[in-house]
């Protein structure tokens, strides 16, 4: 189950890096300001790869401490940001 848990996160982020990036690229905009100003310095790919990675590397390292309810959340919170963003992804397109 945990390793079926941490596909689902790594599928994921790749996911939200994809759907973020096709925002930004048809002219919508990053609501976190951290992220958003991060993107202004080093490009939206550069950021979301090192992010993203960085958030695989993080979760699948402490996988060994948390417990895969707390891993189930992630994924969870994830799939609703990845629905929200695909949701605005197409919304130009109806």
């Amino acid at each position: 189950m945990l390793y079926f848990l941490l596909f689902i996160f790594a599928s994921l982020q790749f996911a939200d890096g994809y759907t973020t990036s096709r925002i930004l690229a048809n002219g919508g905009r990053e609501l976190n300001p951290v992220l958003d100003r991060l993107f202004v310095l080093f490009g939206v790919r550069r950021v979301l790869s090192v992010v993203k990675i960085a958030m695989c590397v993080l979760v699948f390292g402490l996988s060994q401490w948390l417990q895969v309810w707390m891993i189930g959340c992630c994924d969870i919170i994830y799939l609703v940001v990845v629905v929200h963003n695909w949701r605005q992804m197409n919304r130009g397109n109806s």
